[in-house]
Parts: structure tokens; sequence; C-alpha cells
């Protein structure tokens, strides 16, 4: 298995792993369903989260009874997300300290995530970390989701670097397992909108930090 050290790309999720957001898409997702009368179900978070927006509104109109169409819960989820990561979401701790030490090294830096580039460029300038980045992936590119590991791949082909020379930091056991799946050294991190599945994030990847210090530190 390959050293922290020998990695020459890292691709990073964004929502629970660089930002403090999944709060912030509980609320909107919870609102949905709070302004049309219903209850948002249990677990459904866990069926949301990876899937791109278009995905996640198809799911949510076809598998809860929120009585909308995928398009109108698309527009909502839009709407409700382009302030937040404008001018609310921050950065989770250590965060900034990993991308700043990485990017001083000269190793590449990519994201992938199921948030669009709409939302999260404004949010990446916000924070002041947009320019450390090398290039973004959003699952909008590829044609599944992170169950899958295309848009991992897709971010290796823009750096460009062979898979093997990649690594990926995923707060998700669904996205860490598909990341390892297609080559790349998969890293888990710990948050706590995924505590129910910490288990399984821990058996199915390479690494795993409970925090984004300790992958701080262990990178020194």
């Amino acid at each position: 298995m390959k050293k922290l050290k020998d990695i020459k790309g890292f691709i990073f999720d964004l929502d629970g792993t660089l930002l403090d957001s999944m709060a912030v898409w509980m609320k909107i997702y919870e609102s949905l369903f709070t302004e049309h009368g219903k209850q948002m179900p249990e677990g459904y978070l866990y069926h949301v989260n990876h899937l791109s927006m278009a995905e996640g509104a198809k799911y949510t109109a076809n598998n809860t009874d929120i009585g909308l169409d995928e398009d109108s819960i698309a527009a909502f989820w839009k709407a409700n997300a382009q302030v937040k990561y404008a001018s609310e979401i921050q950065l989770k701790p250590y965060a900034r300290e990993i991308l700043e030490l990485l990017h001083k090294r000269g190793v590449l830096l990519g994201v992938a995530t199921a948030s669009n580039k709409q939302n999260v460029t404004p949010c990446l300038i916000n924070n002041g970390i947009y320019e450390l980045f090398h290039s973004i992936t959003s699952v909008d590119e590829v044609a599944r989701g992170k169950d899958f590991p295309d848009i991992y791949l897709k971010q290796c082909e823009k750096f460009p670097l062979a898979y093997e020379d990649c690594a990926a930091v995923e707060d998700s056991y669904v996205g860490a397992l598909s990341a390892k799946n297609g080559g790349l050294l998969s890293i888990g991190t710990y948050d706590e909108s995924g505590r129910l599945h910490n288990a399984e994030l821990k058996q199915n990847c390479d690494i795993y930090f409970q925090t984004l210090k300790e992958l701080y530190e262990a990178l020194l």
C-alpha cells in the first residue's frame, strides 16, 4: 500500500470532509419536508448525501411521500443552498492547514464532490482556498454517483496522474469504498453526520483518521 508521503495527488470530498456543511444540508433537507407537511424519513441522509442534486431529487421524488416532482425538489435545494455556500459554510478544523501544507510541497489538490460547482466554487473562494486546487470534479460530470469510482478516476485524469499515485479523502464509507475500488489510496475521516456508519467507513478505507488534525500530523 502506498504511503502518504508517496502520494502525488490528493482528492478531497467537500461536504463533511473539508467543509462543515452537513448540518446545513440536514436543515435544508428537513425544511423541504416540513414546508410540505411531511416528516423526513429515518436514514434519508445516507441515501442522498453521495448523490448529485439531480439524482438526490429523483430519489426523493420516487422514494418518499413528499408529493413533488424531481425538478421542484432540485429547485428548492438549489435556492436554499446557494446562499449558505456563498456566505455561511466554513472549513472544518485543520482543513486549511492540510491544503496549504500539501500545496507548498507541490502535491496536486483536487475535489470530488456531489455538490454542483455553482455552489462549491463561491464557498471555496469565500474561505480563501479556491486557488490551492488544481481542478474540481462534480458528479454532474460523470455517468454515475459516488457509489462508483467514476468521479475519482475523472479527477485523476484531470491532474493528470495515475490512479495509484492519488489518494481520496472521504467522510462517507460509500465514497471511501468507491475510491479504493478505483485503485486510489482511500483515506477516511469522521463526520458527525456519518456516525451510524462509522464502522463501515473504518472497514472500507485504507487509512482512517478520527479528525483532520490527525491527518495533518501524519503528513508532517
